[in-house]
C-alpha cells in the first residue's frame, strides 16, 4: 500500500504547512534549539532534540500515507514539553517559549473541543449529532453508544431499520458463508465468524486496486482464506460495497442475488478458475 501511495504522491509544501501549521512552529522552534545546541557541542541534549525532531518528520510523513483521521496533534504538547525542557535563556527569549505554550494550549484546546467534543472527523463533519438515537436499538451489545452517519445523518432511524433487515437476513442464512461490511460489529452481534479476508475494505488502503504491484499477491490470498474455511458465499452488507469483489475478481465468478438494500449474496462459482 505505501509503495503504492508514494509512487503516486506529489508533494504540496503549502498544503502541509496549512494542516499542520500548530504541529510546525514548535517544531521550527525546536529545530532552532537543536542548532544551538549542535554548536555548543552539548551531546547529549542534542541527540535527544534530533530524535524528537526527526519523529516529528516521520510522524507528519506517515500522516499524510495514511489517509486518514488525524491522530498526530499529540505532537503539539510533545514539542512544547521538550521545548520548556531544552529552552536556552542564555540564546532566546522567554517572549518566545512563552508564545510556543500559549499556542499548546490554544490548538489543544481547539482540537478537544473539535473532535473529543464535536466529534468532527472526516465521516461525521457537518453531521448534527443531537439527531442521533440510542444504538441500543440495534442490539444491546451496543448499550451507552449513540448511533448517527453521514449517510443517513437526517434519519439514524431508517439506517437502523435496514441494519436490523440485514441482521435478520443473516441469521437466517443458511450453510457457511463469509461476510463483509463496514458494520464491523454484526458478528459480534450474532456470535458468528465472519471468515473475512480483510477486517476493512477501503480501495489502495485495506487491498491493492488491479494496476498495481501487489494486485496478485491480495488476490491468491483472498482466495486462500475462503478456501481454508471453505466458503463458497459472501454475504456483502453496506452502502456502496455491492461491486466490491468485482474490484478484485471477474463478474462471472458469482451469482448475485439481491437481498435487501445493502445486502447482496455472492456464491462463487464452480466453474471460476480465479477461485481454482
Amino acid at each position: 500500500m505505501g509503495d503504492h501511495r508514494i509512487s503516486n504522491w506529489e508533494l504540496d509544501f503549502l498544503g502541509i504547512i496549512h494542516e499542520f501549521k500548530f504541529i510546525i512552529i514548535p517544531f521550527i522552534y525546536s529545530v532552532y534549539l537543536n542548532i544551538i545546541y549542535y554548536k555548543s557541542k552539548i551531546k547529549d541534549e542534542f541527540v535527544i532534540l534530533l530524535s524528537i525532531n526527526l519523529f516529528t518528520v516521520l510522524m507528519i510523513f506517515h500522516q499524510i500515507l495514511t489517509m486518514n483521521e488525524n491522530y498526530i496533534f499529540f505532537l503539539i504538547p510533545l514539542l512544547t514539553a521538550f521545548i520548556h525542557t531544552y529552552n536556552l535563556n542564555k540564546y532566546t527569549k522567554n517572549i518566545f517559549l512563552y508564545s510556543i505554550i500559549a499556542l499548546c494550549l490554544f490548538a489543544v484546546t481547539k482540537y478537544h473541543l473539535r473532535f473529543n467534543e464535536q466529534r468532527k472527523f472526516h465521516r461525521l463533519e457537518k453531521v448534527n449529532l443531537e439527531k442521533a438515537v440510542d444504538a441500543k436499538i440495534i442490539n444491546t451489545k451496543l448499550e451507552g453508544l449513540k448511533w448517527i452517519t453521514k449517510t443517513f445523518s437526517e434519519d439514524p432511524n431508517e439506517e437502523i431499520k435496514i441494519i436490523l433487515e440485514s441482521i435478520e437476513l443473516l441469521k437466517n442464512e443458511e450453510g457457511k458463508f463469509s461476510v463483509i461490511t463496514d458494520y464491523l460489529f454484526i458478528p459480534a452481534v450474532l456470535n458468528i465468524n465472519d471468515y473475512s479476508p480483510n477486517q476493512w475494505y477501503h480501495p489502495t488502503v485495506s487491498y491493492p486496486l488491479k494496476d498495481t504491484k501487489y494486485y496478485k499477491k491480495y488476490k491468491s490470498f483472498f482466495v486462500k482464506k475462503l478456501k481454508i474455511n471453505q466458503i463458497n458465499k459472501i454475504i456483502i452488507v453496506g452502502n456502496g460495497l455491492e461491486n466490491l469483489l468485482t474490484s478484485t475478481f471477474s463478474a462471472n465468478c458469482f451469482k448475485k442475488t439481491k437481498l435487501s438494500e445493502i445486502t447482496f449474496r455472492y456464491e462463487i462459482k464452480v466453474d471460476c478458475g480465479e477461485f481454482r
